[in-house]
């Protein structure tokens, strides 16, 4: 949370969405700008509960597609259907990345660095 916390302070959106996946559900971070608005967990069974869950909180927090990006993080493949369902929904989907300022071995370099986002990203809550 605290990585994610601080790369939003460099977002260009006014809003915010961490998306962060697991096996059987997904977490959900929402920032206005700087402050995190809410943070849930939500299991779901196939793409159109995920989908239920995700666009209702956007709905309660009053975000558009102008004006919200949204970042996704944990296990997912970039071509699964339910990105693809999402990006029918809003516009500014992408996997987050790696800070430039840490580096790993080259070895890191061959996985999705969106994937392991949490582990990649503990020097920043540290420092």
């Amino acid at each position: 949370l605290e990585a994610l916390s601080l790369y939003n302070k460099v977002g260009k959106a006014k809003n915010n969405i961490t998306l962060s996946f697991t096996s059987k559900g997904f977490d959900i971070f929402a920032f206005s700008d700087t402050s995190l608005l809410m943070a849930n967990h939500f299991d779901y069974q196939s793409d159109a509960d995920f989908l239920y869950f995700f666009l209702f909180v956007f709905e309660q927090l009053k975000f558009t597609v102008d004006d919200t990006e949204v970042h996704i993080i944990g296990l997912i493949k970039e071509d699964s259907s339910l990105i693809l369902q999402l990006r029918q929904f809003v516009k500014k989907v992408s996997f987050k990345q790696v800070s430039k300022s840490i580096s790993f071995s080259y070895q890191f370099k061959q996985l999705p660095q969106y994937e392991f986002f949490s582990l990649f990203n503990l020097p920043v809550c540290v420092s």
